[in-house]
């Protein structure tokens, strides 16, 4: 639902206002202070090369995958585009860049992706441990199982896999995950060594296992596009045995560069929560949009806007070109089986945990 509107009058009054108060009583140096006393490096860098370097898996449907022009489709790949659209102006200027699972957060501490959107979890030890900062989380992902087993649905439980077997990594920790879960609910299981998560699917196809453990999304996308006898009647548990918050990752040391990535992600949020997106933005902001939405959007946007160092526009320009929460997830995650509805993933109005702090 669009926020109640206030007459353009007053909500320009208000809008200087709040620039009044910021100058009056410090908050705009205090801000400054934090996030852009000083440009940010990796930022300037990004606007001077005139393209963002994201890094990306580039194999995982519904987050980053190849296509056969040479473009990316998915969630990730989307949220480097609505970074490019910020701060470039352009939704197109990215640099994708592959990784694999081990370089990741390395190519993040050597400079060699500006930011990383690779379906990476925010852990304690990677937060505190490493010299990285995580951005809010743009899927809450977590362990669960695909099963081919006849009777089992998506609402069974773990205690459906009585006397079954399930294929493992062992480098993965998956099999202490499994022995531990089914012995929490009180049942008997068989685990099968499998050489990475390819050949436990293999497995399962050839029936030498009964199910197989991973993170929800991938084993949606591995269903979705694996092409093997019977994967379509494979079944994944909606129920999550641990927490996997998916989140931007980014260098310590440039607050700057944090805050502008943070923020293009909670753009797309507040979008939504205000009924926003890429077909009625335009139409909204020229009627009379609420101070909360020309704020972040509109007319009001450039006091906010200058202390990310930002045009005024940057937070249209993501709406426009990439589009809301709502829409990017329809797009790339509801066509792998990643439904929004019921799940952490929707927006805090409808009982979930996607959230924007205030553009104010």
């Amino acid at each position: 639902m669009i926020e109640k509107t206030i007459g353009t009058p007053f909500r320009r009054i208000m809008a200087a206002v709040l620039v009044v108060l910021l100058a009056t009583f410090g908050l705009a140096g205090a801000a400054g202070a934090k996030a852009k006393s000083k440009p940010s490096k990796i930022q300037t860098k990004v606007v001077d090369r005139g393209s963002l370097r994201c890094g990306i898996s580039g194999f995982q449907p519904g987050f980053s995958l190849l296509q056969e022009d040479g473009s990316y489709t998915g969630l990730d790949a989307d949220m480097c585009r609505a970074v490019a659209a910020a701060v470039l102006g352009d939704a197109n200027a990215v640099e994708y860049i592959e990784l694999a699972t081990f370089e990741r957060l390395e190519a993040v501490i050597d400079g060699k992706v500006d930011v990383l959107m690779r379906l990476t979890t925010n852990t304690l030890g990677r937060d505190a441990g490493l010299p990285l900062n995580f951005g809010p989380s743009i899927f809450y992902d977590g362990r669960s199982l695909m099963v081919n087993l006849p009777g089992v649905t998506e609402g069974s439980g773990f205690e459906a896999l009585n006397d079954a077997s399930v294929c493992v990594q062992a480098s993965d920790g998956s099999e202490e995950f499994v022995l531990d879960e089914a012995d929490e609910a009180g049942v008997i299981v068989t685990t099968v060594s499998a050489d990475g998560i390819f050949d436990a699917i293999e497995k399962l196809s050839l029936g030498e296992c009964d199910a197989v453990t991973a993170d929800r999304s991938v084993l949606a996308g591995i269903r979705a596009f694996v092409d093997l006898p019977g994967a379509e009647d494979w079944v994944i548990l909606a129920e999550t045995f641990s927490k996997e918050p998916l989140a931007p990752v980014v260098v310590e040391g440039d607050d700057g560069w944090l805050a502008t990535v943070s923020w293009v992600v909670n753009a797309t949020f507040f979008a939504e929560e205000s009924g926003i997106d890429s077909d009625n933005i335009d139409v909204v902001l020229a009627g009379t949009p609420s101070l909360a939405v020309s704020l972040a959007f509109g007319d009001d946007a450039g006091a906010l806007a200058a202390q990310l160092g930002l045009g005024a526009d940057w937070a249209y320009r993501v709406i426009s070109q990439v589009g809301n929460y709502a829409e990017i997830h329809a797009a790339n995650l509801d066509p792998i089986g990643l439904i929004r509805a019921g799940s952490l993933n929707q927006s805090y109005v409808d009982g979930g945990l996607q959230y924007s702090p205030p553009f104010r």
